[in-house]
């Protein structure tokens, strides 16, 4: 219909309790604008509320999991800081709503995993990636700082290589992010779905009264620091050298 968005979601519900959720803008690498992040907080919460379901995947269409923010969107948020803090908080509850789901949530990464591509991914409970993902925190390149990202990274995978990841913005591949524990397996790019669907499988077949006991136990502590990060990461948009970084970024081509 004129005037709506597009679907930016595919949703697959399959045999044995598991559903795929399928980041569904390929030609843009999956890039995330704010119709993105609305209705990932919408289908996490119809997820969470289907008893027919007891395991998500989350996985990308395309050549990548998610290239990250789309850039073009920033210039609007450097205009103020109630717009900036508004979008970050729409973001982070996007972000927070695959935590907040009561079940298991397996992200499923091959290609680029960069900024919100690699956010997305440390909010799910566990990773599969392909020999082909590459994951990045990218923002610091645009002055900007991935705080739901760090926040979530910083519980999984320590303080020091958070802090390396988030303020060098190093591409590691998928050997290195095993080695560290963004994921727990790599396999073969054409396995990836197959892995992931049969962890899920196994998953799937308990009760969900104690997946969602044990999701919520694991996690009972999480996210704390949520909300100063949003503040934090809209902080950064109001700097000059911000607008100037991102500016520069929607110049090439």
């Amino acid at each position: 219909m004129s005037g709506q968005p597009e679907e930016r979601f595919l949703l697959e519900k399959h045999a044995g309790r598991v559903a795929h959720l399928v980041m569904n803008r390929p030609l843009k690498l999956n890039v995330m604008d704010r119709p993105f992040f609305d209705q990932l907080t919408e289908l996490m919460g119809q997820l969470g509320s289907d008893t027919e379901v007891n395991c998500v995947v989350l996985r990308g269409e395309g050549r990548a999991f998610s290239a990250g923010g789309d850039i073009a969107t920033f210039p609007a948020l450097t205009e103020s800081r109630e717009r900036a803090e508004e979008h970050v908080g729409a973001v982070f509850a996007a972000f927070h709503s695959i935590q907040e789901c009561p079940v298991p949530v397996i992200a499923a990464v091959h290609g680029f995993a960069h900024g919100g591509g690699f956010e997305i991914a440390m909010a799910c409970d566990m990773a599969i990636a392909s020999t082909s993902a590459r994951f990045a925190f990218r923002e610091v390149g645009h002055g900007l700082m991935p705080g739901f990202g760090i926040t979530r990274a910083s519980e999984k995978i320590g303080l020091p290589w958070t802090m390396r990841l988030a303020s060098s913005a190093e591409e590691v591949d998928a050997t290195t992010a095993q080695e560290i524990g963004i994921v727990m397996d790599v396999v073969e790019d054409d396995d990836l779905i197959g892995s992931a669907h049969d962890l899920a499988l196994s998953i799937a077949c308990h009760s969900r009264h104690a997946l969602e006991a044990i999701k919520s136990h694991l996690n009972r502590d999480s996210g704390r620091g949520i909300g100063e990060a949003v503040i934090a990461t809209a902080g950064t948009f109001e700097d000059e050298s911000t607008r100037r970084a991102i500016a520069e970024f929607l110049s090439r081509d």
